[in-house]
């Protein structure tokens, strides 16, 4: 069985020289999840097309689905990250089924996707370094949006909205090492290695021919690299804008252009309940909130030499209704700043 299939990808002519080559030391990378089985933590379905028209936009939500994917995880592993859930329940990213849920259509926009045309990687990870991410709410596609509807100017409110998003987080990836210099694809080892970082982000021949067991890419080449997806699981497993959404390449297809994806919460990180005018910082090993206020001990000094942090102030906080909803109980010392 073969799918007809548009693409979207645009290749780079030329490696760009501030790209990192995985695990070359200009990232503080560490394995989060072992094994590299990013099934259990995908976010919710979603088609690129609407029923009227394709927006050309798989380099945006592939690029989506491995950031939603990562702080899937990082919510619900056993040791989870209190401040994850906290920081998208207030920049008001998560869906109905509380999974992050980015606008890929404010992405496609502001990277500069083409309908007709398509995008490449650079572009769609530049802009996000530079405008930041929003949730899909504020922004959404309908199935039933047509073409000039879908890349309408996105309004000034959602762009800062989705700079809040950079407040907290930053990014970076890295390009897999290609199998050698005739060829542009990883081996299978530093595939699997790479999914124990993030999902991939990865090209692929879009023009998807199926075998008789579902797998796609029956004589496993690529004639092609004209579509970006994300591979999420050892034995080729990829999660697609297309259905069906989770599908399972043929075991020597060769995945081009691969690259892991970092994201990174920004430090420190502080608390404050609504209508009181404390502020906490959150003690991880200890596992208590460490209350602080302006006072005749210079704490603030002590954020500047731990953090490099000028003015306190200025650091991101987390908003919550209660000290009921603080991630751990409040200490019972606490530190001052002037």
């Amino acid at each position: 069985m073969k799918t007809e299939f548009k693409s979207g990808l645009i290749l780079p002519e030329v490696e760009r020289e501030t790209d990192y080559l995985f695990l070359g030391g200009q990232l503080d990378r560490v394995k989060i999840l072992p094994g590299g089985d990013w099934r259990p933590y995908l976010p919710t379905d979603e088609a690129q097309a609407t029923r009227v028209f394709d927006p050309y936009n798989c380099t945006n939500m592939s690029f989506n689905n491995i950031v939603e994917s990562i702080q899937i995880l990082l919510m619900l592993m056993a040791n989870a990250d209190p401040d994850i859930k906290l920081i998208l329940e207030q920049l008001d990213c998560l869906d109905e089924n509380g999974h992050p849920n980015f606008s890929d259509r404010a992405l496609a926009k502001m990277s500069g996707t083409i309908s007709g045309r398509g995008n490449s990687m650079d572009a769609v990870f530049d802009a996000v370094r530079v405008y930041g991410l929003v949730g899909e709410k504020f922004w959404p596609k309908t199935d039933q949006m047509g073409q000039e509807e879908f890349y309408k100017e996105v309004p000034q409110d959602v762009k800062d909205r989705a700079l809040k998003f950079l407040e907290y987080f930053e990014f970076g990836y890295e390009s897999l090492p290609y199998a050698n210099f005739m060829v542009k694809y990883p081996t299978e080892a530093s595939l699997n290695e790479a999914l124990e970082y993030s999902p991939l982000w990865v090209c692929v021949d879009g023009n998807y021919e199926f075998d008789e067991d579902g797998r796609v890419g029956m004589m496993g080449k690529a004639i092609s690299y004209n579509h970006a997806t994300t591979l999420v699981a050892p034995g080729h497993w990829v999660f697609d804008s297309y259905e069906p959404f989770l599908k399972q390449f043929v075991a020597d297809y060769k995945f081009g252009y691969v690259k892991s994806i970092h994201i990174k919460k920004k430090r420190p990180m502080l608390y404050k309940v609504k209508n009181q005018p404390a502020l906490y910082a959150s003690s991880k090993e200890e596992k208590v909130m460490i209350p602080f206020a302006d006072g005749v001990i210079s704490g603030g000094k002590l954020f500047k030499a731990l953090y490099g942090v000028d003015d306190y102030k200025t650091l991101p906080k987390i908003t919550v209704d209660s000290v009921d909803d603080l991630p751990y109980p409040i200490a019972t010392y606490s530190f001052l700043t002037q």
